[in-house]
């Protein structure tokens, strides 16, 4: 049987993804945020770099949307939202998409 982390599929064109068969694509925003993610394997990203890659614009200093955001989709993906191992947060550094990706 195969892990949590390889019960995954995520399709670009037609921007939906999809966790255990479920679909989290309900919304646009949290959908780029997991791709930016998705594309960065294994790589802290601020939210500086979230931002512009998600939406394509920068933070400013109390902009929390990412934060957010992050805390939405681990609500989606997460076993146990409250000790996330897929989205980790990098204390200091921002969060890193932790599952090795591969491309079909």
């Amino acid at each position: 049987m195969p892990s949590p982390l390889e019960l995954w599929c995520i399709r670009v064109p037609a921007l939906s993804a999809y966790a255990y068969q479920k679909d989290i694509s309900s919304v646009l925003a949290e959908y780029d945020l997991l791709l930016a993610l998705v594309e960065r394997p294994r790589r802290v990203l601020n939210r500086d770099q979230l931002l512009d890659l998600a939406r394509g614009r920068s933070a400013t200093a109390l902009d929390r949307s990412i934060d957010t955001q992050v805390s939405r989709l681990r609500k989606k993906i997460e076993t146990d939202p409250g000790d996330p191992k897929i989205i980790q947060t990098v204390w200091g550094g921002g969060y890193i998409f932790t599952p090795a990706v591969s491309q079909e």
